[in-house]
Parts: C-alpha cells; structure tokens; sequence
C-alpha cells in the first residue's frame, strides 16, 4: 500500500473522529418523506459530493434534485435547501442560501465553518472539523492541498446520513435498488 494512500485515510479517519456532529439532530430532521421539494447545492469538488448525495436522496424516494440542472422544479415556503461549503461563505452559494431564505425555504448546512454567513442563515448546521479556504495559511492542517480534507470528509458524512435515512424510512439496499437507473 502506498504510504500516501495510507497517511490520507489515516487523516480522514482523525477528521472524522474529531468532528462533534452538533447539530447533526436536527439536519436530519430536516429531511423528511413527504412532498417537500430538496435542493442540494455546492460548489467546485463539494458539489460533486452533494450531487452524489442527492442520488442517494432519490434512491430513498425523496423529491431531491441537484442545483442547476434543468430539471430543479419551482420551489418555495417549506421546501428545503441542503448546502455543502467548506467556508460557509463562497459567494454564489451564499447568494443561492440567501435567496432560498427569502423564498421561506429551510435550509441545511453542512460545513468546516462554525462562524461563517451561511452557518447564520440555516436552520440546522454541522460542523466537519477539517481546514477550510478561510483559515490562514499557517492553521493548515492537513497533509493534502486545498480544502481536500473536508471535500472527502464531506463525503463520508453524506454517505453516514443516507444510513441514517435509510433506517429512519425503513429502507435497505434492495428496496434503493428498484428506484435505481434501470437503463444504463
């Protein structure tokens, strides 16, 4: 095995093991099986891994869609936005949040930022204890460049909260297996 392989599976499991889940009650709260309309959003390489929860959220049998697709239906009082981003203050996410906020939607955050805008904004918030583009140089502290560490970090939670979904709706694989892609 490599041993960078090995150093960065060791750091994400320290990130995840120094991360309290504050707040992690009331996110999943948040999510429920009803006609509520989710949006999930984030940028650069956190939108990726939010674009892969949002499948999951759909393998669920949830009404999830990813942010700029054109198939995001209208949405308003109730619906509810789920946000990924490191900082917490990225400016086109920012704006989505506060624009969603406007429309009464409610808002889930999931960030390495406890004090940031977006944070302020939600109605539930989880803080993952890894750097974020916002911390100086010198509090870097991660072996990896960037904000890599919460990008990965990000990903295990999601993954994390899609178990706890799926108890919560009473799923399991093979029922997330029939609403699964039949085509590809």
């Amino acid at each position: 095995m490599s041993d960078s392989f090995q150093r960065v599976a060791n750091e994400i499991a320290r990130a995840v093991s120094n991360t309290q889940l504050n707040g992690y009650e009331d996110f999943l709260n948040l999510v429920n099986r009803d006609r509520t309309k989710i949006i999930c959003t984030g940028a650069g390489r956190v939108g990726l891994s939010m674009r892969g929860f949002t499948m999951r959220l759909s393998h669920l049998g949830l009404n999830a869609y990813f942010l700029g697709e054109t198939i995001v239906p209208h949405t308003g009082k109730g619906d509810l936005l789920l946000v990924g981003s490191g900082s917490g203050q990225t400016s086109s996410v920012l704006r989505t949040v506060e624009i969603a906020k406007s429309k009464e939607l409610r808002v889930g955050l999931i960030t390495a930022s406890k004090e940031s805008p977006m944070s302020k904004l939600s109605d539930a918030c989880v803080v993952l204890n890894t750097p974020n583009k916002t911390l100086g140089k010198d509090s870097q502290t991660s072996i990896q460049p960037m904000t890599t560490l919460f990008e990965q970090t990000l990903a295990v939670f999601l993954d994390s909260v899609v178990l706890d979904l799926m108890k919560k709706f009473d799923e399991n694989s093979e029922t997330m297996w029939e609403r699964h892609n039949a085509i590809e």
